[in-house]
């Protein structure tokens, strides 16, 4: 990019107040920011000539310098080649070889231009949020509202989108690069740093690289198998029960866990249990009774549960 002028650079006058200065970075940073213009070399060479001349025409020492003294301070890219660039200290020796009794004054600026030049990093913005149990498994998407302070001084309502990778770890950290305040003399944004939190879901629990379930079926379920729809962290999976089954058995879904292929995932780990019927008539009763007589061959912790169930329940 060409070299030239601050004030120039702005589309100003040096009779330019500091109002016109503010007003003319504000349009021009606006309209030439990165943001606007992306994969644009030229545009984003343009936008950092801009910052860096509102970052000398708005500290009122270093305007002093760059108007009296043809001064701008040390590393500056954009300005003219003819201008002179000094370190602080290069140029306090330089006015105090022809201004000596202006001791107190030089010191002042040198101090004044040291803080301008020193560029610090902004400071990041943190963040904790809440992750569904499935959105931590399979990953997705999620939009921020953040506020952030802009090199004006103002702060602006931002939304963010951000893709969040799958098989999240409660207490997680990420990090977004060049996503948080400014910094100070020219130095880089901050990041946004969020830590996760992961929701309990009261369907399913991990354990290691297995998602663990339930599911409940009736005795005579048990008792005669069959095929069964069951929920999955990735959808609704077919699960075959043989006959006879006992209540607490488990049995498992492959590659419908977690892992990062579908040839390297964890299970589905499903329990099954016995659900009792309630509500029973006076002759659901009596059959259900004579059935468990009927069975004294019949050994399976089931039918001491039933027995104990049954015993339980009042007769219609």
């Amino acid at each position: 990019m060409k070299r030239d002028s601050y004030y120039k650079i702005l589309g100003l006058t040096r009779k330019a107040t500091a109002a016109e200065i503010k007003t003319a970075y504000r349009s021009l940073a606006k309209k030439h920011h990165p943001d606007q213009n992306p994969n644009n070399q030229a545009e984003e060479e343009r936008f950092k000539a801009i910052v860096e001349a509102y970052r000398v025409l708005s500290d009122p020492k270093s305007k002093i310098l760059y108007d009296k003294f043809n001064v701008v301070p040390e590393g500056s890219a954009f300005a003219p080649k003819n201008q002179t660039q000094f370190s602080p200290d290069q140029w306090v020796a330089n006015f105090q070889r022809y201004s000596p009794t202006m001791n107190e004054y030089v010191q002042a600026v040198k101090e004044a231009v040291k803080e301008r030049i020193k560029r610090k990093r902004g400071k990041h913005l943190k963040k904790e949020i809440k992750l569904s149990f499935k959105e931590a498994i399979l990953g997705g998407e999620h939009v921020f509202t953040l506020p952030r302070r802009t090199r004006l001084g103002d702060i602006d309502q931002r939304k963010l989108s951000f893709v969040f990778p799958a098989d999240m770890k409660d207490g997680q950290v990420l990090r977004w690069k060049k996503e948080g305040t400014p910094g100070v003399g020219g130095g880089e944004y901050g990041d946004f740093i969020v830590t996760v939190r992961i929701e309990k879901d009261p369907v399913f629990e991990r354990l290691g690289e297995d998602i663990h379930s339930s599911l409940s079926l009736t005795l005579d379920q048990l008792l005669l198998g069959g095929d069964f729809s069951v929920a999955t962290i990735h959808g609704i999976r077919s699960l075959t029960v043989p006959k006879m089954t006992k209540s607490g058995s488990t049995f498992r879904i492959p590659n419908c866990g977690v892992g990062p292929t579908d040839s390297a995932k964890g299970d589905a780990v499903i329990t099954v249990y016995q659900e009792l019927p309630i509500g029973l008539t006076q002759q659901q009763y009596a059959l259900l009774n004579a059935f468990l007589y009927s069975l004294e061959q019949w050994q399976l912790p089931e039918k001491a549960k039933l027995n104990e169930w049954l015993k339980a329940q009042k007769a219609p």
